[in-house]
């Protein structure tokens, strides 16, 4: 159990880095980050990023939601096993 909650908190890292990365990524209504660099996300990926970057963004929320009660699971199962 040890091995898999390891890499349950690597994965969880690693949504959460992804997750942080683009919403960044997404302009507010200010302009955001993406316009710091002059729209080169939406040259670069085309006219339909924002629906891409959105659903993206959903799809990594849901499985950083479903990770951590994976691990919150499996934690109360160990503390209990000891």
């Amino acid at each position: 159990m040890n091995i898999l909650n390891g890499f349950l908190v690597a994965v969880v890292i690693l949504v959460a880095i992804v997750l942080i990365v683009l919403i960044l990524m997404q302009p507010s209504k200010g302009g955001g980050l993406g316009s710091a660099f002059g729209g080169m996300g939406e040259s670069v990926f085309g006219a339909q990023v924002m629906s891409h970057l959105s659903k993206m963004t959903v799809v990594l929320i849901a499985a950083f939601f479903v990770l951590t009660l994976v691990l919150a699971i499996i934690g109360s199962h160990l503390k209990s096993n000891d």
